[in-house]
């Protein structure tokens, strides 16, 4: 059972098993492993005396002795695993922008309506009435409407495109898309970095 093992366990390798720690060969048959899970590589990788071998990856032929460094979270895919669930879904660059405009706002209303305050009372008006002037000017100066027009925005960029064979599950991520300027992918197409940009979902 892969759960009992530690390292320094022996295993012993057939043609279908799946490899079930890190470590190494220490005897090999013509091995052929299959790492595209951890690599992205659809070739079989040939495996010779010493080299390593992963967790989760595949025998394809062949046969051999393993002896086992590295168990569990400490393995090369529960490093992987790991470091996804420390990912934070980052906000696309809209939603930033629409933030920052609203605090811009705020804190606008809130400095205007301060100042009604001494100018309305050095040109001699009561201060009751400026405080309700005050706190009327800094509610209506808040967008409330802003975000009806952005969803409205987005629902007509998700029509678009349906219109044209491409499903977005998410209507922010049309605008995360359009802020794309640069993909970097390796040989095999796997997606390596999407710069400025949110990953699309």
């Amino acid at each position: 059972m892969a759960e009992q093992l530690v390292p320094d366990d022996i295993v012993i390798l057939a043609e279908g098993d799946r490899i079930p720690a890190d470590g190494f060969l220490i005897n090999e048959a013509e091995l052929e492993v299959d790492e595209s899970i951890l690599t992205g590589e659809s070739l079989a990788v040939v495996k010779k005396n010493t080299e390593s071998v992963l967790l989760g990856t595949l025998v394809l032929s062949g046969n051999g002795l393993m002896r086992i460094t590295k168990t569990g979270m400490q393995t090369r895919f529960g490093q992987i695993a790991s470091n996804l669930s420390t990912i934070k879904e980052d906000k696309a660059p809209l939603q930033k922008n629409l933030d920052d405009l609203g605090k811009i706002l705020s804190y606008g209303a809130i400095v205007v309506g301060l100042l009604i305050i001494p100018i309305g009372i050095f040109s001699g008006q009561e201060l009751v009435p400026l405080l309700l002037v005050s706190a009327s000017i800094a509610i209506a100066a808040i967008p409330e409407g802003l975000p009806a027009v952005v969803t409205i925005a987005f629902a007509v960029g998700t029509n678009r495109m349906a219109k044209n064979n491409a499903i977005v599950r998410r209507m922010n991520s049309i605008e995360t898309l359009g802020s794309v300027q640069m993909i970097l992918t390796d040989k095999t197409g796997t997606i390596a970095k999407i710069k400025n940009a949110s990953i699309l979902s």
